[in-house]
């Protein structure tokens, strides 16, 4: 019954958890299309540059309220604390710490060692490349070498 009742704080957790995601993402998706900078080259640069951080980070919101919403649906099918790959109960534990969790910590240990994430694909590798793209300009004449 312990578990039982963790699962039921924890549905209400994640529906907090989505409500407010929604709300953020909500203010994301407005910002982006209120966005529309004028002027110098420079500011519709940086108008560029804060556009598509925006972009990003409603990209990681709509990912991260899908797993949400799929854990949501997992406790009202009876499904949810369930190892989605052994089968066996996901500890409350885990579900605490990672709410929308669908792997005992053995089977995503397996996952991360063959390079699996179970479909669900953080783009980090474009977060990365917007952020090296901001510190381009950090560059000076000086800091590059030029051959004669």
């Amino acid at each position: 019954m312990a578990r039982q009742d963790a699962l039921l704080r924890l549905r209400q957790r994640l529906i907090n958890q989505r409500n407010s995601l929604r709300k953020e993402l909500l203010a994301t998706k407005q910002w982006i299309s209120d966005c529309d900078v004028h002027g110098d080259s420079a500011d519709v640069a940086y108008g560029d540059n804060e556009q598509e951080m925006h972009s990003q980070l409603a990209a990681l919101e709509s990912r991260e309220l899908d797993r949400l919403d799929l854990a949501i649906q997992a406790i009202e099918e009876g499904s949810y604390g369930t190892c989605r790959t052994c089968h066996g109960k996901i500890p409350v534990a885990r579900l605490k710490a990672i709410p929308d969790a669908t792997t005992c910590i053995s089977c995503q240990r397996l996952n991360e060692q063959r390079g699996t994430n179970g479909g669900f694909d953080a783009d980090w590798e474009s977060a990365w490349r917007f952020e090296a793209k901001l510190h381009d300009g950090d560059l000076t004449v000086q800091d590059v070498r030029m051959d004669r």
